[in-house]
């Protein structure tokens, strides 16, 4: 506002004065501010007036500064005919958290870490949270094949907000050679694939044989020899290969036979899978017999048996581990079979 003021007569005429009303501001940047890890923080001034000359220490020369590092900042405000004007800021390192960068490690299923944090890069602050699917989650969850997108979030302490880093964790199952196994097997049976001997076992490994060279993994008593067949399944890494064995024992299998007349040809091919046992005929009459089963006491034993051919099926699964004895009976032809079950 501008006031006109009387002051007096000069030479008979009055003389007058304009007072203006004048405002100072004062130049002023605020408190220090904090500046948390690789952040930039803005300084505003309290004066905006783009006809002034700006210029900052770090080298800006707008009305603002962003400031990326620690240390004092001032700003000298001049031009315009005004007065200069300076005024400092203290720019301050806060603790701001560090989660780490982002990575994507790779594990094996059957060998997870003691804990996630063992995944961490060197230098990430401890004591963050594991979230996987916005739950927490532990080092348990590495124990399943998979891939799991886990954050890891470190709380900041104002005016540092939190960090977070995700982990893309790829976990590898781990090979499975099946169950080594000792194996019995007559020399007449019929060529057998060694994978069906070791319970759940991964297709696709290699065979080797009992002198150590490379085998085709189906065993042909008649040419094969007795001994450890292994067998190897290679593993993804971090995963480790893996293997398992066969130990086999190729018998004659001729059994104790007692047999009358006429003779009655009968062999024992051995025990299968389970509690099977194959007998095959030698006699080319073709005509049926009769059979039954005995323990090694003599009594009877009520067990399944079937014909394929001339080929006889026992089923003993469930029996009792011993000898047992097979009669077989051809009009007045009797023959008895002694042989061996396992029970598996």
């Amino acid at each position: 506002n501008t006031t006109l003021t009387q002051v007096g007569s000069v030479g008979g005429v009055m003389a007058y004065y304009y007072l203006d009303d004048v405002t100072v501001t004062r130049l002023d940047l605020g408190p220090d501010l904090e500046l948390c890890g690789v952040d930039e923080v803005l300084v505003v001034p309290n004066v905006q007036c783009p006809a002034l000359d700006y210029a900052w220490s770090n080298g800006d020369t707008g009305l603002t500064s962003l400031a990326d590092e620690p240390g004092p900042l001032w700003l000298e405000l001049s031009g315009n005919g005004t007065c200069t004007a300076v005024d400092t800021v203290e720019i301050l390192l806060g603790s701001g958290s560090s989660a780490g960068p982002d990575l994507s490690p790779v594990q094996c299923a059957s060998t997870p870490p003691n804990s996630l944090y063992d995944l961490l890069e060197p230098g990430t602050d401890l004591g963050g949270n594991f979230l996987y699917q916005n739950e927490p989650v532990d080092a348990s969850l590495l124990s399943t094949a998979g891939t799991y997108a886990v954050q890891y979030v470190v709380p900041g302490e104002p005016p540092c907000g939190d960090d977070m880093a995700t982990l893309t964790i790829t976990v590898h199952a781990p090979p499975q050679p099946g169950s080594s196994i000792s194996w019995t097997i007559c020399e007449e049976h019929e060529p057998l694939p060694l994978i069906l001997l070791l319970g759940n076992a991964d297709t696709g490994g290699t065979w080797t044989g009992p002198s150590g060279g490379v085998h085709s993994g189906v065993l042909d008593p008649g040419i094969d020899a007795s001994g450890v067949y292994t067998y190897y399944v290679q593993g993804v890494a971090p995963c480790p290969d893996a293997q398992a064995s066969v130990s086999v024992t190729i018998e004659p299998c001729v059994g104790l036979e007692e047999q009358s007349t006429p003779p009655l040809g009968m062999h024992w091919l051995g025990q299968q899978m389970g509690g099977l046992h194959s007998f095959r005929r030698t006699d080319a009459s073709g005509q049926p017999w009769t059979a039954a089963v005995l323990d090694a006491t003599g009594r009877a034993i009520q067990a399944p048996l079937s014909w394929s051919g001339t080929t006889l099926i026992l089923d003993l699964g469930g029996q009792a581990s011993g000898a047992y004895l097979l009669r077989v009976q051809l009009g007045d032809g009797v023959a008895v079979l002694r042989f061996m079950h396992v029970d598996r």
